[in-house]
């Protein structure tokens, strides 16, 4: 009777262990359903859309190779710290761009008409523009907050901002970025073989490769630093209006004394102006950030506004925001224009 006990729970939990992959997928839609994320059901496979988007993802990207080179390479725009992040923040927007491309040429060229083929979630886990897609998805998000933070400090405190913010603490914070994304992928890859490894489309698409709690972390963790770096543009653009209006006083003080040449007790005009200009370009690119990317990712990961059916448009802003930002930079920023000018169109001032 004992032994016949025994080989029932044994029985019993051979049953369980069975149902499990079952009821991870079920989680998968819980859990979206807990926090209004829901996974898209059906991506375009149309192969005359995905050879589209794979040629605007590549042009977009090939568009903002030249302003990377001449941020990071230009001689003249050594002294142009502030464009450091800047030069970041492209290379990650081009990045993304060619992730987009290479991936809807690949899916094309393996699976030209689509499949209902499945395939384990590790089968994907490594796949090269997974890979691609998980670095640039939280990249993306992080440096926008790290530049809204970069602008924060320059604004705020300007001459902390002048005198210990260099290039190579720049270029050290990208990196650090890129670190980041590392250690989160190890994570990410811990927690992926410690479950499940059920089915999924052979097509790989990242809102299934992984468990649904690493799925909600990345898209927190973009949406969050986003919609963090917007905000922040908050108090910077209170303080930049604050700034403007004392300065205006200081020149009608300045003008009523005859003291035009008495220098200003805390930052340079011209300092202040330049920081003022460039925070004023960033906040330009936030509210870019804000229309093409922070609210099509609430709708398309959340269902914000129901309208998550046309969520094939909004995973096309991307794009759009990265060619509004690029020309934003260059145009506004004199001395990275005249640059751009010089080089890439041979147009001498």
């Amino acid at each position: 009777m004992h032994t016949a006990k025994i080989l029932l729970r044994l029985r019993k939990v051979l049953i369980s262990l069975k149902d499990i992959p079952t009821r991870f997928q079920k989680s998968v839609s819980f859990m979206g359903t807990l926090l209004g994320h829901t996974v898209p059901t059906a991506m375009s496979s149309d192969p005359t859309e995905m050879t589209i988007f794979s040629l605007i993802g590549a042009a977009v990207a090939f568009v903002n190779v030249p302003v990377i080179v001449i941020i990071f390479s230009s001689q003249a725009l050594k002294k142009c710290k502030e464009l450091v992040l800047i030069g970041g923040l492209c290379t990650v927007d081009a990045f993304l761009a060619m992730s987009n491309s290479v991936s809807a040429m690949d899916r094309l060229l393996t699976l030209p008409g689509g499949t209902d083929e499945q395939v384990p979630q590790m089968a994907c886990f490594f796949k090269y523009y997974v890979l691609f897609f998980f670095y640039a998805n939280l990249l993306v998000g992080i440096m926008t907050l790290l530049v809204s933070t970069e602008r924060f400090v320059a604004v705020f405190f300007p001459l902390r901002y002048k005198a210990h913010y260099t290039r190579t603490k720049g270029i050290a914070m990208i990196l650090g970025c890129i670190l980041l994304c590392s250690l989160l992928l190890v994570g990410a890859y811990i927690f992926q073989i410690s479950s499940p490894n059920i089915l999924i489309p052979a097509l790989c698409y990242t809102t299934f490769v992984y468990p649904p709690l690493v799925s909600i972390f990345l898209v927190s963790t973009r949406v969050g630093a986003t919609g963090l770096g917007i905000l922040l543009y908050v108090p910077i653009t209170i303080r930049i209006c604050q700034l403007k209006v004392a300065a205006r006083k200081r020149v009608i003080f300045v003008h009523s004394t005859n003291a035009s040449n008495t220098p200003s007790p805390f930052q340079s005009v011209t300092q202040q102006k330049r920081n003022m200009s460039f925070s004023v370009t960033i906040g330009l690119t936030c509210l870019s950030d804000l229309v093409l990317l922070f609210v099509p990712d609430l709708i398309v990961n959340f269902d914000l506004f129901h309208l998550k059916t046309y969520h094939i448009i909004f995973y096309r802003a991307s794009l759009l925001k990265t060619v509004v930002n690029l020309f934003i930079y260059t145009f506004r920023h004199s001395e990275l224009r005249k640059e751009v000018m010089m080089k890439v169109f041979n147009y001498h001032w």
